[in-house]
């Protein structure tokens, strides 16, 4: 093989390689963007993200006030399950149950959301028997 053999052969190399680097780099089927395009501001869009948030957390917490409010104007009886006439050993066997049923330490292991639902259900079990142990108590 000559010096000239092998000056072709590399300079053919070099430009099949530059040929493919050229008309083969994987861009096809992508269009580039107009330069004078600009995409959305990444401030703009954290800004918008922040508002959803908010909006998402008031939704929240006024849904938990009604339910709050629904848990207050709901009599003892019909949290805990039973009849306005129980005497209180009834009384004692529903609570029992709910409490081993809604009890947070029971769901520590799941999510906040659960976690959260089950702390309020627990402190409306809890005033449902108050109540109904007071009411029972007064002669």
């Amino acid at each position: 093989m000559s010096g000239t053999e092998l000056l072709v052969i590399v300079f053919g190399l070099f430009i099949g390689y530059w040929v493919v680097f050229q008309f083969g780099s994987g861009d096809k089927g992508q269009k580039e963007k107009p330069r004078n395009q600009v995409g959305p501001d990444p401030e703009v869009q954290r800004q918008r993200e922040k508002a959803a948030r908010e909006t998402q957390e008031q939704q929240r917490e006024q849904q938990r006030e009604r339910q709050a409010e629904a848990a207050a104007t709901a009599s003892w009886h019909e949290v805990l399950s039973v009849s306005s006439s129980a005497d209180t050993q009834e009384i004692r066997r529903a609570y029992k149950s709910l409490m081993s049923q809604y009890h947070p330490d029971k769901v520590a292991s799941l999510g906040p959301e659960l976690r959260e639902l089950c702390e309020r259900k627990t402190k409306e079990i809890n005033t449902a028997y108050e109540r109904a142990m007071a009411e029972r108590e007064t002669p």
